[in-house]
């Protein structure tokens, strides 16, 4: 599944709120900004993160959410 279905899964559920902070802003601005390329991504966090930090955010996420959703 990609990233934005395994979020959008999750925020149904209501399993974002589960996240750490940091992740849980990652998920939602992923859902917000959905466009967005990875840099364009990164530069929109307050203080702006590097785009290696956001790639590793969003692969933490995708990882618990595929624990989540184990079929």
């Amino acid at each position: 599944m990609t990233q934005i279905t395994l979020i959008e899964k999750m925020l149904k559920r209501g399993l974002l709120s589960q996240l750490p902070p940091e992740l849980e802003q990652t998920a939602r601005l992923r859902l917000e900004y959905r466009d967005y390329s990875l840099s364009q991504l990164a530069a929109v966090f307050t203080p702006a993160i590097t785009k290696s930090g956001l790639s590793h955010r969003l692969k933490k996420i995708t990882s618990i959410a595929e624990t989540f959703f184990k079929d």
